[in-house]
């Protein structure tokens, strides 16, 4: 019994142990934001193209319904009425895929200065939540930051019998920079939903909706609540550092006490923690300089809104090529850009030539670590009853592409325009 009674005691005490490690280890749950941001960090996502498309009847005029912000408010500023009419062309080689030429089409309704404050507004939006996704990817649990936070745990744990008051400061340390992280990322949820707004009111802009003295205004409010969040995020950023600077005096210790081994490992992480500290204080410099930006679009935008300007019509021809295997795959070629195209879903019989499609593009920056995507929604109607347009943002969603912060899903529409006799 005295032996079987050690052994429970041992495991108990094993179990024990590996209890406080797993506390150690445990890191941080982000926010909903963040976590999303860290799931595709700078890589497209896979995804499957609808490959049984019947191009023949694929082609003809097409109507956009609507697309994701940035493509919208970047490419396709100030137009409406938007259009695409594929033809396809016949070829002899089998062993390629169809090749269709495009004319792509719409109205102008807005003036070239007006068109850019709307795209500035648009890739000041962008560059926020981009800062934002990179200040993610610095304090999720994978990354060298947590890390070092970790090897404080570790650490302190180490050290708890022989100098228990280091042990809770650098506890303390932990805990307040794991805190802050959380935090951090919860303002970035926040933020995110007013930069959605931003889009939102700038794509209003964009389709000639609404007085822009109103939406202008609606832009501003957006935009004080931003820079709150961004002043709420430095004080964290502040937070760590104080927290940080504790570290100085517990090496100072650990010295005294003749754990020199540790007294490096903690000046390692501290000096990991700094310097990661010091970059994210630079992203909400960043950020701030965005704000700036944006301010200054709207007063733009604001002067060019009383000024005449007569709507015209514009078209621009492309060349799309379908794979030779998967049908659902469409090289453009437009303008000296090449793009890659998937259908990703569609509603219709070939025979009566589809009714609606979801289109998918996304291309990678290695250089930036960033990627490009957008959704188009395309419908041979200039309507699309809701259900259909539903079931297509869950196909989005389902596969997992970030609609969040700049890069929401933006209705297109087409009002009555009295044209200019002259064509653009």
């Amino acid at each position: 019994m005295g032996a079987r009674h050690t052994l429970w005691l041992l495991f108990f005490l094993v179990l024990f142990i590996a209890l406080q490690f797993a506390k150690v280890i445990s890191g941080i749950d982000l926010s909903p934001f963040c976590v999303k941001a860290n799931s595709n960090f700078g890589t497209c996502p896979e995804v499957s193209s609808f490959d049984i498309v019947d191009i023949a009847a694929y082609a003809g005029l097409w109507h956009q319904i609507g697309s994701t912000a940035q493509y919208k408010l970047m490419t396709e500023a100030g137009s409406s009425c938007l259009q695409a009419n594929y033809t396809v062309q016949l070829s002899n080689d089998t062993n390629q895929g169809a090749s269709l030429t495009v004319l792509y089409s719409g109205i102008r309704t807005l003036d070239p200065v007006a068109t850019l404050g709307i795209t500035s507004v648009s890739s000041a939006s962008r560059d926020v939540c981009m800062n934002a996704r990179d200040v993610c990817s610095l304090i999720d649990t994978s990354s060298n930051f947590m890390q070092s936070v970790t090897e404080l745990r570790k650490i302190a744990f180490m050290v708890k019998k022989e100098l228990p008051y280091q042990t809770e400061i650098l506890d303390y340390v932990a805990q307040q920079i794991e805190g802050c992280g959380y935090n951090i990322s919860k303002e970035f949820t926040m933020l995110a939903e007013h930069v959605q707004a931003i889009q939102k009111f700038d794509g209003s802009l964009s389709e000639g909706n609404g007085t822009a003295t109103a939406i202008v205004e609606q832009m501003r409010l957006a935009m004080i609540a931003i820079g709150k969040h961004i002043n709420v995020f430095v004080e964290f950023v502040n937070e760590i550092a104080t927290a940080r600077s504790l570290l100085d005096q517990v090496v100072v210790n650990l010295i005294m006490a003749g754990e020199l081994v540790t007294s490096v490992d903690v000046t390692e992480a501290s000096t990991l923690i700094g310097s990661v500290e010091q970059s994210i204080a630079l992203h909400a410099e960043r950020m701030k300089t965005s704000i700036s930006v944006m301010s200054a679009a709207l007063e733009v935008i604001l002067a060019d809104s009383g000024k005449p300007f007569h709507p015209v019509s514009w078209s621009t021809p492309a060349i799309a090529t379908q794979n030779a295997t998967a049908k659902g795959r469409l090289e453009i070629y437009n303008q000296g850009l090449d793009a890659p195209y998937w259908i990703i879903a569609l509603e219709g019989l070939p025979s009566k030539g589809y009714d609606a499609v979801l289109v998918y593009s996304c291309t990678e920056n290695p250089l930036l670590n960033t990627i490009q995507q957008k959704f188009l929604v395309l419908s041979r109607e200039t309507s699309l009853i809701p259900a259909i347009l539903n079931r297509f943002l869950n196909v989005m969603a389902s596969i997992g592409i970030n609609l969040d912060c700049e890069n929401l899903f933006l209705t297109s529409g087409c009002n009555s325009y009295p044209l200019a006799e002259t064509p653009v």
